[in-house]
């Protein structure tokens, strides 16, 4: 019959960043209580310090007295780790065959039950077998790694609770340590190395979105392998080496809490709420990008937002913070009229516009407002047709800046004819904006050639020769669209987002279609007055008549400088 020994390895964790000196003799109590130690060898560990870094560019978050574990716990200037069930060590005997051999029991289960919490920050080992030497190397290869001489950095990760991820391990965490018997304690010490590097993501966005806005993966990307099945057999993963398999140069994190994805997106940084750690290759980049893709539910929108950090070194067993601003393009919420409204009533002067396709406001047009002592009406111009728009609605960026000159702002219906026609125009339906104080982000657009780029464009005729500002109906359908931003850009076009538009104050197509009102009239119809429009579409752009008491986007004008 084979006698056994049983080597005990007591752990207190496996990334070293915080201090748990506090807890040790009351935890080493509880251990011996409930566990006979006869004939066994117990290994306890010492700690070290390990900092928090900032990335290039950015500062760096100090670190305080250090602690090791393996589930990462981020606490706003460190990561803490604790043990969980499942983690295990191997131990390396170059004597045995063969020579890597892994924990036959740990305690961790009966430390979680003991304390009745799912982590511990401190744990026993034990393996079959006899050792009697001065010190041996042990490793950590990764929750449910079934191998102790290689490392898998995964390329799809997941967390599992803000600011805490106890996935830490499965997503490719790796440590070792030589173990070192002390006689005088009748133990083995030792101090784990972490030999991997982490990123920590707190975005935020000071467009103060909604609590529908949140972050939904974040992508990073490098200029050589991020993740992949690496070589441990050195205890370490070499800087800068290749994997041996499954090599990638991105890293895709999704981050979760409670099975729900999608962390919160804060107006200002708040880690607490949405901490999200990543386990990634040390080594030197020439470059790494992160890619942020948000996700609004109430407006069914998905944006991209990506920032690039040049000349990034990753430690092993350091770990980066990243805090970004994520911030789309802007476009104003206010700068809806009624046609040729009075210069200083803009639609939603006497009220807070809704923000969502469906709803609606009271407090639109007709209001009382008064401006040295003139009322005005805020009512559309019920001239008849075909009378040009004699007031200009807003300033150039937004409508707070007030400016009058016979209605020069807006583009004459000629003027749409050309930019349809031969604005060579691209929609872009999911290119993302936002429209700041609506806590929302929207979608899709349309690029239409600078006016410079378009020869021939003028107010006074359109491209057949006609001049529709005095005479005719048009009603203009334009289907022929190219998809996608032009490439090359080269600051020839502009874009114009589908704003939607309001109609007995309610909110429609904001992020589904566009609406500009022209500068000229059109025939009734219905009996109702009408002013010419650009309506955008996803699929079609039309030149049409629309009823003056509609609240369409003064935008697209020669005052704003955007078609310049």
């Amino acid at each position: 019959m084979k006698h056994y020994k049983l080597l005990s390895l007591a752990a207190a964790a496996l990334l070293a960043l915080a201090g748990c000196s506090n807890d040790e003799t009351a935890q080493d109590t509880a251990r011996q209580g409930e566990e006979d130690l006869t004939g066994l060898t117990e290994f306890a560990m010492v700690e070290e310090e390990i900092k928090n870094e900032g990335m290039p560019g950015e500062a760096a978050v100090p670190a305080s007295t250090p602690q090791t574990r393996t589930a990462g716990f981020y606490t706003g200037s460190q990561l803490d780790f604790y043990w969980k069930e499942g983690d295990e060590l191997w131990l390396l005997d170059p004597t045995a065959t063969p020579n890597l051999i892994k924990s036959y029991r740990s305690s961790i289960k009966a430390l979680m039950t003991q304390s009745g919490d799912n982590k511990v920050p401190r744990a026993s080992f034990w393996f079959k077998g006899h050792y009697n030497k001065s010190e041996y190397v042990v490793r950590y290869t990764g929750k449910g790694n079934t191998v102790g001489d290689r490392v898998t950095i995964r390329i799809n990760q997941e967390t599992t609770k803000f600011p805490n991820n106890h996935n830490l391990g499965i997503n490719g965490d790796c440590a070792s340590a030589i173990a070192r018997y002390d006689a005088t304690q009748k133990r083995y010490l030792f101090t784990l190395t972490h030999r991997a590097s982490y990123l920590t993501f707190t975005p935020h966005s000071t467009h103060n979105f909604a609590n529908t806005v949140k972050v939904t993966k974040i992508r990073v990307k490098a200029n050589k392998p991020i993740a992949g099945v690496y070589d441990f057999s050195t205890n370490k993963i070499a800087d800068n080496a290749t994997p041996l398999s499954s090599s990638s140069t991105a890293i895709t994190l999704t981050p979760t809490s409670g099975g729900v994805v999608g962390c919160p997106l804060p107006g200002s940084t708040d880690w607490q709420k949405n901490a999200c750690t990543m386990v990634i290759a040390p080594g030197t980049y020439s470059w790494i990008e992160v890619e942020y893709t948000v996700y609004d539910s109430a407006t069914k929108t998905e944006g991209k937002f990506a920032k690039r950090y040049n000349n990034v070194t990753l430690k092993p067993g350091r770990n980066r913070r990243i805090d970004p601003d994520i911030r789309f393009e802007t476009h104003d919420q206010y700068d809806y009229w009624m046609w040729d409204a009075n210069y200083t009533a803009h639609y939603w002067k006497a009220a807070t516009p809704p923000v969502l396709n469906g709803e609606s406001a009271s407090g639109y047009p007709p209001y009382s407002v008064s401006t040295s002592g003139a009322p005005l009406s805020g009512l559309s111009n019920s001239q008849n047709y075909p009378v040009q728009a004699v007031l200009s609605g807003s300033g150039p960026d937004t409508h707070t800046t007030i400016y009058t000159g016979g209605g020069c702002r807006l583009l004459s219906v000629n003027q749409l004819l050309w930019l349809v026609q031969k604005g060579n125009p691209h929609v872009e339906k999911d290119r993302p904006w936002t429209m700041p104080g609506t806590g929302h982000l929207y979608k899709g657009g349309m690029w239409f050639y600078k006016k410079a780029n378009i020869s021939g464009f003028r107010k006074d005729k359109s491209p057949d020769g006609s001049d529709y500002r005095y005479g005719g109906d048009v009603n203009y359908t334009y289907t022929n669209l190219k998809t996608g931003e032009p490439k090359p850009n080269n600051g020839k076009y502009f874009f114009l987002p589908f704003t939607g538009y309001f109609r007995d104050g309610k909110l429609n197509n904001r992020g589904i279609a566009g609406y500009f009102w022209s500068q000229s009239s059109a025939p009734d119809a219905g009996g109702r007055q009408r002013a010419y429009s650009l309506r955008l579409y996803e699929n079609k752009i039309q030149v049409t008549g629309t009823w003056r008491t509609d609240g369409c986007h003064y935008m697209l004008n020669e005052q704003n400088g955007i078609m310049d």
